[in-house]
């Protein structure tokens, strides 16, 4: 069952993992390159278990940021990081059996 949000999907209507994957713009962080933190935003059309992990692009795992059920609605996670280098970082959104990956920036 998907759970993340879907532009054009009415209300009551199960959108498609196929449909989820073509509405990607409503999975973002910003600002985007970052300094010091970012905030991922991302919607949920019913409550699921949610996870926010951060990876480095050798795949190392460097923050889980969510491990929580949520309701349905809007919901955002923080990375607020000091230490970690300046580079491009991989944030997964897990809901669902549904995983959207991105791309950030970090900019020291």
């Amino acid at each position: 069952m998907v759970v993340l949000a879907v532009a054009g999907a009415w209300a009551g209507e199960s959108a498609s993992r196929e449909d989820f994957r073509k509405e990607l713009n409503l999975v973002y962080n910003h600002p985007n390159p970052f300094n010091p933190s970012t905030t991922i935003n991302y919607v949920l059309l019913q409550p699921a278990e949610v996870t926010v992990d951060v990876f480095d692009l050798r795949g190392r795992h460097m923050a889980r940021l969510v491990d929580s059920y949520q309701e349905e609605g809007e919901n955002f996670a923080v990375w607020k990081t000091l230490t970690a280098p300046s580079g491009t970082y991989i944030f997964r959104l897990e809901a669902d059996e549904v995983q959207v990956f991105r791309k950030m920036m970090l900019v020291r």
